[in-house]
């Protein structure tokens, strides 16, 4: 598991169907996030998870 912080002003996380939205993270949050090879998957401060497409570096 790897921790970063969001760099863009919104991101959406969704359920790993890839259409709904679970939750949304902004610009300057910290998260942790695991590459799960096509989709990230990303675990809020307060314990919400969900996946991402975008690259996260």
């Amino acid at each position: 598991m790897k921790y970063g912080i969001i760099k863009v002003k919104r991101a959406f996380l969704y359920e790993e169907n890839g259409v709904d939205v679970v939750d949304e993270v902004f610009f300057g949050w910290s998260v942790m996030w695991e590459d799960e090879g096509e989709w990230i998957e990303v675990w809020t401060h307060y314990g919400v998870s969900g996946v991402d497409g975008e690259e996260f570096d």
